[in-house]
């Protein structure tokens, strides 16, 4: 078995790794009859249930992201309507002195 890289991201399967590490150092022939194959299933289903958990994570974080810049683009949208604003307002005190 490969040492496990990101052992930190896993925490919750941590448990079901250990049982399956010491399922396949416990024999040989346990491993290759398919005896450790229950403790693969329950890290198996716990790095699929982890991996889900993070997508939508990240999914939730990509729109929360998204929708900060849909408001930052809206605010800078606003200030540029009232910066026409403010220079037809100009143009009109101006005109109303140059009159």
């Amino acid at each position: 078995m490969q040492p496990d890289r990101e052992a930190a991201k896993h925490t919750a399967c941590a448990h079901y790794a250990r049982l399956l590490e010491e399922c396949h150092n416990s024999s040989y022939a346990r491993r290759m009859l398919g005896a450790c194959n229950n403790e693969k299933d329950a890290l198996s289903a716990c790095m699929r249930q982890f991996s889900h958990d993070y997508a939508r994570q990240r999914l939730a974080n990509a729109r929360e992201n998204a929708a900060a810049k849909n408001a930052n683009a809206n605010a800078w949208d606003d200030l540029e309507r009232d910066e026409a604003l403010l220079r037809q307002l100009v143009e009109r005190e101006k005109a109303k002195r140059n009159s």
